[in-house]
C-alpha cells in the first residue's frame, strides 16, 4: 500500500519566502519612517527657514539699492547734474534683485500656505500603506511562521503504524492476515 503522508518538500521554500517578506517589511518600513521625515523637514524649511532667508535677502537687497540710489545722486550733485551711465546701470539691477527677492518671498509663502493641502493626500496613501506593511503583512509573516513549524512538525513525524498503536515490526494478529481489509 502507497504512504498515505502527503510528501512536504518546500519547507525551506516557504522559509525562505517569510525571511525575504521580512526584510522587505523592514525597508518600506524604513522607507516610510524616511519620507515622513522628509516631509516635515520640507515644511520646516518652507515656513522658517526660507521665509526667514528671503525676508533678510530682502532687507540686504534694499539696502543695496539704497546705496546704489545714494551714489547716483552723489554723482549727479558732484557733476552738476550728469550721472554715469555705471549708475544708473547700478539702480537698475538693485531694484530688479529687490523684485526677485519680493517674487521669491511670495512663491515661498504660497507654498507655505498650500504645502499640507498638497501633501495631505499624498501623506494619507503613505499611512494606508504602512497600516497594511505593519497590520495585514505582519499577521501574514506570523501565519506563514505557524504554517512553517506545522509543517515541519508533520515532515518530523513518523508515518502512522497500519493498526492502531500496534508497531510496525510486529505480525499481524492470527486470522488477520487471511482477511481481506473492510472495504476491498
Amino acid at each position: 500500500m502507497a504512504d498515505p503522508r502527503a510528501h512536504v518538500t518546500s519547507i525551506d521554500t516557504l522559509e525562505r519566502f517569510r525571511s525575504s517578506l521580512v526584510v522587505f517589511l523592514e525597508r518600506a518600513n524604513l522607507v516610510i519612517d524616511e519620507i515622513g521625515d522628509e516631509t516635515n523637514r520640507t515644511r520646516m524649511w518652507l515656513q522658517s527657514d526660507q521665509r526667514l532667508y528671503w525676508n533678510q535677502e530682502i532687507r540686504r537687497r534694499r539696502q543695496r539699492l539704497d546705496e546704489a540710489q545714494a551714489q547716483l545722486l552723489a554723482a549727479r550733485i558732484s557733476a552738476l547734474g550728469e550721472a554715469t551711465h555705471a549708475h544708473h546701470q547700478a539702480v537698475r539691477a538693485a531694484h530688479e534683485a529687490v523684485r526677485e527677492g519680493e517674487a521669491r518671498l511670495q512663491a515661498v509663502v504660497q507654498w507655505s500656505r498650500h504645502f499640507d493641502s498638497r501633501v495631505d493626500p499624498l501623506s494619507k496613501q503613505l499611512s494606508r500603506l504602512d497600516n497594511i506593511l505593519n497590520g495585514e503583512m505582519k499577521h501574514a509573516v506570523h501565519y506563514l511562521t505557524e504554517a512553517i513549524r506545522n509543517l515541519q512538525e508533520y515532515a518530523e513525524a513518523r508515518p502512522a503504524s497500519p493498526s492502531a498503536g500496534a508497531p510496525i515490526d510486529q505480525p499481524a494478529p492470527d486470522g488477520a492476515a487471511d482477511t481481506p481489509p473492510a472495504g476491498v
